[in-house]
């Protein structure tokens, strides 16, 4: 019975879905026959004739700017602290931009990009660098009469001031003043030249060496002194007389060097009134040497002889002053200033410049004792080994310019070890005797 009702059911869906598949194909597939309608008739027209245009691209016009042009040289760059790599940092440029040789980005013209370079000529020397430093002494000797006094001084800074207002834009610079052992920095570290900082420097230096009664540095109570040595190898006894002795022009002239090369500049130019190159640095004397002057000093007729001289010295001191006023009150009713004594040795120096006698002339001063020339660059080999050749920089050219008085005695031999000081430094020397000469050597630009 199951079997029957199943079977009839089966059947009773198969019907089904065959009447629901006719009517589906004769609703969806069969459909009516399309019916079209006939086209319109379309008349065939002859095509225009062709019409050639020629577009050009319009550019559009931008708005001309003004341009205005200013001289390189007178680009003012003010005086900041640059914050440039140091030496130590290894910043380096590529050898194809300016002067050949790759180097460190602070180092001179060998190595260097070259944006700054300048082609200096200070009173004959000359020098082609990008980092530049003037070492000007302007001690009272620089300016006793028979070197033209203080108006031929006014030579010297008129030349510092004209190379520096031309000095290149990129360039960098500085001035020091030296007196003894006093040194004056225009500023802390070499700065960018340019019209600006060049009228500063000129106003600066103006003041200096424009009264007779206090040339120099002399009762400038912030300029700094002089370290006594840089190099701590060059041997225990020859630092420690450097420094015995530092008041010795000679010993003082090294220091002088060392200071210089502490700027780090690839060309200085050292204007002077002493420099003898590697000679006559003072030492300490051997124990046969002392023994030999405590017998002098310990003489009855030696120690009889230098208590009179001491005692006259303040009389002296008067004699000096009065002949001094003298000549300065007939200087100045001429209209011209007043005169500058030298006194590299004290008064001694005041008395023989002045022509006068002690009555008690000292009976012999203790005698000095020099290193070799050859101990000397030794020394100031290790300087540069130290400051420049471990820190990958080429060493500075070096150019002295040494003012003297007309008469002033210069050995050959003083000459010769002058100039073996400057080729060492691939440098040049120059002596100019008399205020004639310093104007002359001036204007030759």
């Amino acid at each position: 019975m199951l079997f029957k009702v199943i079977s009839i059911s089966v059947l009773i869906h198969v019907i089904a879905a065959f009447v629901a598949g006719i009517v589906t194909v004769a609703t969806h597939v069969m459909k009516e026959e399309a019916q079209f309608e006939e086209p319109p008739v379309v008349t065939e027209e002859e095509p225009p004739p062709e019409v050639k245009i020629k577009i050009i691209e319009q550019i559009p016009q931008q708005p001309l700017q003004q341009l205005q042009l200013r001289p390189v040289a007178n680009i003012a760059v003010a005086d900041v602290d640059l914050d440039l790599p140091s030496i130590n940092e290894g910043f380096s440029v590529s050898a194809g931009l300016g002067a050949g040789g790759g180097g460190n980005l602070m180092s001179g013209t060998r190595g260097s990009v070259g944006i700054g370079m300048s082609d200096v000529k200070v009173f004959g020397l000359r020098a082609k660098a990008e980092r530049i430093l003037f070492l000007i002494d302007v001690n009272r000797s620089m300016v006793v009469d028979g070197k033209g006094g203080l108006s031929s001084f006014k030579s010297i800074k008129d030349e510092v001031i004209n190379k520096v207002s031309i000095l290149s834009a990129g360039t960098l610079f500085n001035v020091i003043l030296i007196d003894q052992r006093k040194a004056l920095k225009f500023k802390r570290k070499l700065m960018p030249a340019g019209s600006e900082i060049a009228n500063e420097f000129a106003r600066w230096i103006a003041p200096i060496n424009t009264n007779a009664a206090s040339p120099g540095l002399e009762g400038i109570g912030y300029a700094e002194i002089i370290p006594d040595t840089l190099d701590g190898d060059a041997g225990p006894e020859f630092i420690r007389a450097i420094k015995h002795y530092k008041w010795r022009n000679e010993n003082i002239n090294l220091m002088h060097t060392q200071f210089a090369l502490m700027q780090e500049a690839d060309a200085i130019f050292h204007i002077t009134a002493y420099h003898e190159g590697f000679r006559k640095i003072k030492r300490f004397m051997t124990q046969k040497e002392e023994l030999a002057w405590s017998k002098i000093e310990s003489d009855p007729k030696w120690i009889e002889e230098e208590a009179a001289y001491r005692k006259e010295e303040p009389i002296m001191e008067q004699r000096v002053k009065s002949k001094l006023a003298k000549i300065n009150a007939e200087r100045r009713s001429k209209g011209m200033s007043e005169r500058v004594l030298n006194d590299e040795y004290g008064l001694p120096s005041k008395v023989n410049e002045l022509g006068l006698k002690w009555n008690n002339p000292h009976p012999g001063w203790k005698p000095e004792y020099d290193y070799t020339d050859k101990e000397v660059e030794n020394y100031v080999d290790r300087l540069i080994e130290i400051k420049y050749s471990q820190l990958n920089r080429p060493k500075p050219s070096i150019n002295v310019i040494l003012v003297l008085a007309k008469d002033e005695v210069y050995s050959k031999d003083k000459e010769r070890s002058l100039k073996s000081f400057v080729r060492k430094f691939a440098g040049r020397s120059e002596i100019l005797r008399g205020s004639n000469e310093i104007r002359s050597a001036s204007s030759k630009r």
